[in-house]
């Protein structure tokens, strides 16, 4: 929670407009299937900025064919390139 706080001030401190234009809408080139367990943060390892990235977190990193969601979001953003 404490080192969230702290990239928000930093990131405030150094682009105060930042949430104000990711407020507007966002349009992330990535799409990241990362773990659930708090205690890895994938946007802050893989150094992605608020707005690049939309992350799906979920147990094991798992992308069931029966998650409507994961499905839906799939379908939706059919742009996403998978490397």
């Amino acid at each position: 929670m404490l080192i969230g706080r702290i990239i928000v001030y930093q990131l405030r401190r150094t682009n105060p407009t930042l949430y104000g234009e990711l407020a507007k809408g966002q349009s992330p080139k990535f799409l990241v299937f990362a773990c659930s367990d708090s205690r890895v943060c994938p946007s802050h390892i893989l150094d992605f900025q608020p707005g690049e990235a939309f992350v799906v977190r979920n147990i094991a990193n798992m992308v069931p064919p029966y998650d409507t969601v994961i499905v839906k979001t799939l379908m939706t953003r059919s742009t996403f390139t998978s490397h």
